[in-house]
């Protein structure tokens, strides 16, 4: 008695236990240890960098190490385990049960007649007051097995989900590490130069303050000059921050650490891929047939059919076979151990009634599922489509910002090369106009090489064959390379690219200019900037009797809409002609002439307007011409200072 009390008390006493649990925050120590141990899991187990790194080695680290693929994959292999869960319940239930009872006292029962009502037998007993127990039962049931395959059937198809999940997020992922590797590579090339300037324009700065400050220059002409610098300097620190940002970009995606110090490797010459060379609709074929999206949309239907039928299921009465052994240790049963088998057949009203609803329900979710299935192939499609446009828009900007690149290229080793008239300032300048060229050529190379990967993406070819399981890296790289070139030779024309440059640049530079009798005018002016619109003309005489003449124009913004004319005549005493225009959308307009006699008896005269900067209004800049045009002298003496 005093057992069966305490076994009261405790069952009572166990709920309330749970009334009192309480949870402890971390402490610092615990804190620390877990991110030291997240810090050595981050790039744990990964191959060393040695060597300059390859686009295809970026790749290959990407899909090796990038922690959101390794997301994916976890997410496959939960799904396989979500998959045996399933195939479980397909088996029949198989129940195996053991006890032991004791009853505090014995149980017994006595019998009374139905007719007179009185006692017929003593009371009497016919179980132990302890015994043993133990059963084996096997049970199965029709229905619940039809809806358990069908179960099964959908997360074998949520595994193939999961699996076009993984395609689209490699395929992303190569498509930033594509973008991000050419970036770098373009940071690598033209930081140091950048640098070399920046510091360039801060030595001229700080020697126009000096004179400033002694009185050797004009205050205001010389505040003018040094604002102008200080453009300069404010418009290559912005680029070099853009382009800083992005080789920590590239470690992330290959999972490197932020301060990995490692080089790219150098392509050669920025020549872009030629044009497609398949037509659209084999394209767009293409991406009907392997697009992840569309795949995966694929499989949803099945999924969402399969809703259907095991909604119907349901409706249908529920069959159940059970087979069982047992065993009772009660000495006063005839047979101690014994087996059965049954059949049992069950049906819930409520579930037919439920069931039309369910069923209805799943049906419009199929439709639903069936439009979106048409929406997303038209997105695709429409998705290829401006993907090979914006590829064909890349190459011709690339083509163009080449030109311009040369263009600015050849005024600078003008401006070099002409030791009468150039300055300091003029030579900063001229070198910040080239420097800003450059960064968007290899910028419009960047966009080039990201429009071909999204052309790629956009019809959701793998960067890596099927069938691939070396876990390599080497290998990964070398399947990766052979990817590309075959998609590159499928996809592209193979012949010689049609974005040659368009006009003939072939100007000889001399190292330095001289003039034997002929009147030599030099009317320059480069705008370093984005929104400006500057003017450059400049004519050499080169020869005796007939002066040749070169007009340029080079305007380095962006959104540049240019026209170039070349035209070109050899023969003695044939003018030689080659034009240049260059028009640009823009929110100030400036214009630097400079004439220069070269006889020795004939003053010099020079005519200089401020360069205007990215803010620079036009008012000022024609107020500013018009002081220096009423005042040569004045303006000779500023220009002979550092600039």
């Amino acid at each position: 008695m005093l057992n069966s009390k305490i076994w009261i008390l405790l069952a009572l006493a166990l709920p309330l236990v749970g009334c009192v649990v309480t949870s402890k925050p971390l402490t610092h120590t615990q804190r620390v240890d877990s991110i030291s141990t997240e810090l050595d899991n981050l790039f744990a187990e990964q191959e060393p960098v040695s060597g300059a790194i390859t686009v295809a080695e970026a790749i290959a680290r990407a899909i090796k190490y990038n922690l959101d693929h390794r997301v994916t994959l976890m997410k496959h292999a939960v799904a396989l385990r979500h998959l045996d869960v399933a195939r479980l319940d397909l088996l029949p239930q198989l129940a195996v049960s053991a006890g032991y009872f004791d009853r505090s006292n014995e149980s017994g029962a006595a019998s009374q007649s139905l007719l007179t009502g009185e006692l017929s037998l003593e009371p009497s007993t016919s179980q132990e007051r302890q015994r043993d127990v133990a059963d084996l039962t096997i049970a199965w049931n029709v229905l619940d097995f039809g809806v358990s395959y069908a179960t099964a059937k959908q997360r074998h198809d949520e595994i193939s989900i999961v699996e076009e999940r993984r395609r689209k997020v490699v395929q992303n992922i190569v498509q930033d590490v594509i973008d991000a590797y050419w970036r770098a590579w373009s940071a690598q090339e033209l930081l140091p130069e950048m640098d070399k300037l920046v510091q360039d324009t801060e030595e001229t700065i700080e020697q126009s303050r000096a004179l400033a400050d002694k009185g050797a220059q004009n205050k205001k002409q010389a505040l003018r000059y040094q604002r102008n610098l200080l453009e300069i300097r404010s418009q290559l620190w912005a680029s070099r921050e853009r382009m800083a940002l992005a080789k920590i970009s590239l470690s992330r995606l290959m999972n490197l650490s932020s301060g990995a110090d490692f080089r790219l490797a150098d392509p050669g010459d920025l020549n872009p891929p030629s044009s497609l060379s398949t037509p659209l609709n084999e394209l767009e074929h293409s991406a009907l047939f392997d697009h992840p999206d569309l795949r995966e949309q694929d499989y949803r239907l099945r999924v969402t059919r399969l809703d259907v039928r095991k909604a119907m299921l349901r409706m249908l009465p529920g069959i159940e076979i059970d087979f069982g052994t047992r065993y009772d240790s009660n000495k006063f049963l005839f047979n101690n151990d014994w087996s059965d088998l049954g059949l049992k057949i069950s049906l819930n009203l409520l579930n037919v009634f439920g069931g039309l609803y369910q069923k209805k329900f799943h049906e419009a979710r199929f439709e639903l599922a069936k439009t979106r299935r048409i929406a997303l192939s038209m997105a695709v499609l429409a998705r290829v489509r401006l993907a090979a446009q914006r590829y064909a828009l890349a190459r011709q900007r690339y083509n163009a910002m080449a030109d311009l690149a040369r263009v600015d290229d050849l005024l600078l080793r003008m401006e070099l090369s002409n030791n009468q008239t150039q300055t300091k300032f003029d030579v900063i300048q001229a070198r910040a106009v080239a420097v800003s060229t450059k960064i968007r050529k290899h910028l419009s190379y960047v966009e080039t090489q990201k429009a071909l990967a999204r052309v790629f993406n956009s019809i959701g070819t793998d960067p890596v064959p099927e069938g691939i399981q070396s876990r390599d890296l080497e290998h990964l790289s070398k399947a990766v390379e052979e990817q590309w070139n075959r998609l590159t030779l499928k996809h592209l024309e193979t012949a010689a690219p049609d974005f040659a440059p368009t006009m003939d640049l072939a100007i000889r530079v001399p190292t330095r200019v001289t003039i034997a009798s002929a009147p030599r005018r030099a009317e320059t002016a480069a705008v370093p900037s984005t929104n400006t619109q500057g003017h450059v003309k400049t004519a050499a005489s080169t020869g005796t009797g007939t002066p040749p003449r070169a007009e340029t124009a080079a305007v380095p913004s962006t959104n540049t809409q240019w026209r170039v004319k070349a035209a070109a005549s050899t023969g003695t005493g044939t003018p030689r002609r080659v034009e240049a225009a260059a028009v640009s959308s823009t929110t100030a307009q400036g214009r630097v002439e400079t004439a220069a006699s070269p006889r020795a008896s004939t003053r010099r005269r020079i005519k200089a307007a401020a360069v205007p900067s990215i803010k620079t209004q036009h008012n000022k800049n024609v107020q500013t011409w018009r002081y220096q045009r009423r005042h040569p002298r004045e303006t000779d003496a500023v220009r002979s200072g550092p600039f």
